[in-house]
């Protein structure tokens, strides 16, 4: 059973207040001015065991205001510990990533719990998962996280930007082995090079 506990925020409010889906167009979400000035994302996902894709290991991502990308995918990583650096977003793809938490309906404050502290926070039993996503806007902040038991499935609004985050890291799902096509290999026999050693072996002899 999917229990709301606290995940780490989701503030998302625009100049005139708070903003929802159904009140934002295209392309206003993606207007270069669109984008709060602290507007920012910080991302704890807990899982017991890890998957393959990027949403189903154990990682913490951060992006400060200034467009920073800070992350890391492994065991022990916990929302007290800050990342290494990885790369430095341009406005434009904060733009995207401000309208992809409004197209997931991020600025809900309904989704939003009290503040909580985050060092309580546990790993979850194996085969759950635990969500923390803290996002600041506009002075703003909404601090929200879902936990979820063996063989449930996260939010799919949730995962969805989780997931666009984690693109902003180039974080990567593991390729599915069963499609993974052997690349095609020529037949040059025993020695490949035997033809280029003979060559050498009779201009030496001539010499």
């Amino acid at each position: 059973m999917r229990c709301a506990v606290w995940i780490c925020g989701l503030v998302m409010v625009v100049a005139s207040g708070a903003c929802s889906r159904a009140t934002v167009s295209d392309a206003d979400a993606l207007a270069w001015s669109s984008v709060p000035d602290d507007f920012s994302v910080d991302l704890t996902i807990l899982v017991a065991p890890d998957g393959d894709r990027a949403h189903e290991r154990t990682s913490r991502l951060v992006v400060f205001a200034d467009g920073s990308v800070h992350y890391d995918a492994r065991r022990g990583r916990g929302p007290n510990t800050l990342p290494g650096w990885v790369r430095h977003l341009d406005h434009t793809e904060m733009t995207r990533l401000w309208d992809a938490a409004l197209r997931q309906g991020m600025t809900d404050v309904s989704k939003a719990d009290p503040p909580q502290d985050l060092r309580r926070v546990r790993m979850p039993e194996p085969g759950g998962s635990i969500w923390l996503l803290a996002l600041t806007a506009n002075g703003d902040r909404w601090n929200v996280l879902r936990a979820y038991g063996p063989g449930e499935m996260p939010d799919a609004s949730l995962k969805a930007f989780a997931r666009a985050a984690l693109a902003t890291a180039w974080a990567k799902d593991t390729p599915d082995e069963q499609s993974v096509v052997d690349p095609m290999r020529w037949a040059y026999g025993d020695d490949p090079w035997g033809v280029w050693n003979e060559a050498i072996e009779e201009n030496d002899d001539d010499s």
